[in-house]
């Protein structure tokens, strides 16, 4: 993801998660996706560390470090997770358009059809 729209994810909800958040390994088409995780997150008043940011076999992945187990929004904060997940498989990683998953040769990834490489 380009620095500043990185920056800016960080700056909007740098008071929502414990310790600093970490580089966001995936392209700029799931900003939405990541901004609308974060503020369903925010929501539940609990501070998460992340640990990870990233997309694997074309979607997105978010890892959290301190997972608040005892918390009654731990089923929550895990249900905004896995939603953000699915979202991102039907989204385009690189300008959020409508895409699908497809294999790229050496990387799968979810694009739409104006960013898939033509083999």
């Amino acid at each position: 993801m380009k620095d500043e729209l990185e920056n800016k994810l960080r700056q909007e909800f740098s008071d929502a998660f414990e310790g600093e958040i970490p580089r966001m390994e995936c392209g700029d088409g799931w900003y939405k996706i990541l901004h609308d995780l974060m503020t369903k997150i925010r929501t539940t008043g609990e501070k998460i560390g992340i640990a990870q940011i990233k997309e694997k076999f074309g979607g997105l992945r978010f890892y959290i470090e301190s997972t608040p187990i005892g918390s009654i929004h731990f089923e929550a904060i895990r249900t905004f997770i896995s939603e953000a997940e699915k979202e991102s498989m039907r989204t385009c990683e690189v300008c959020g358009k409508p895409g699908e998953i497809r294999d790229q040769g050496r990387w799968i990834r979810t694009l739409c059809d104006e960013h898939t490489e033509k083999k």
